[in-house]
């Protein structure tokens, strides 16, 4: 019974999330917030009371209240939100080696870093983007190309970032491995569509992205 009642309030838990994500999507912020915080409500004892495989849902419900919170411009909460996500995702990645959820710290590493640069702490911004951008950099060592986009994103955040604090040099950089990632999708795109195995891409990567 206790099992079955679990279910049922993790199975609520996801449907206040993606409630959440379709306010949220809509631009009703403060209705996306109050969503995001029911299913925090639900699944943060779930995961306390040895519910451990629901600890990156967790992390994720952290996450997209950061995002809102940074839609409404609180960033110093929104900072808040990403470090519990990060705190959580670090250890199932990181300690548990759980490399499937390698983007999901990605993604809250650079949520992070857009709140830090909101507020102006634009070198921990940079460095948290590099963390970021280097997760990616693994990705693509192990042949998984679908985070590419994001990767090209967020060195373009990282170029911008890097003008705005004046380093003109580190910037030019930036740049420099946006382009060469460019070229790489675009060398990556063309072997797949020749070809329908899997492709090893570790040997064309661009060297130093997230440095």
């Amino acid at each position: 019974m206790a099992s079955g009642r679990h279910e049922l309030a993790n199975d609520l838990a996801k449907a206040y999330m993606n409630k959440g994500v379709a306010l949220w999507n809509l631009g009703k912020l403060n209705e996306a917030l109050a969503e995001y915080d029911k299913t925090i409500e639900i699944l943060k004892p779930l995961v306390a009371n040895g519910r451990h495989k629901l600890a990156n849902d967790l992390a994720m419900a952290y996450i997209n209240k950061g995002s809102a919170l940074v839609d409404q411009e609180k960033y110093s909460e929104a900072e808040a939100e990403y470090n519990k996500s990060i705190e959580i995702q670090e250890s199932l990645v990181k300690e548990e080696k759980r490399i499937e959820l390698t983007n999901d710290l990605a993604m809250s590493y650079w949520g992070k870093g857009l709140a830090l640069k909101n507020l102006g702490k634009i070198n921990e911004a940079i460095k948290i983007y590099g963390d970021a951008l280097t997760l990616w950099e693994e990705t693509l060592l192990r042949g998984e190309i679908q985070n590419l986009p994001n990767m090209a994103i967020v060195l373009g955040i990282r170029f911008d970032t890097h003008k705005q604090a004046g380093n003109d040099d580190l910037a030019a950089k930036d740049m420099q491995r946006l382009h060469q990632l460019f070229r790489f999708a675009s060398a990556a795109a063309a072997r797949s569509a020749h070809s329908a195995c899997a492709v090893p891409l570790g040997a064309s990567l661009p060297s130093g992205l997230s440095r």
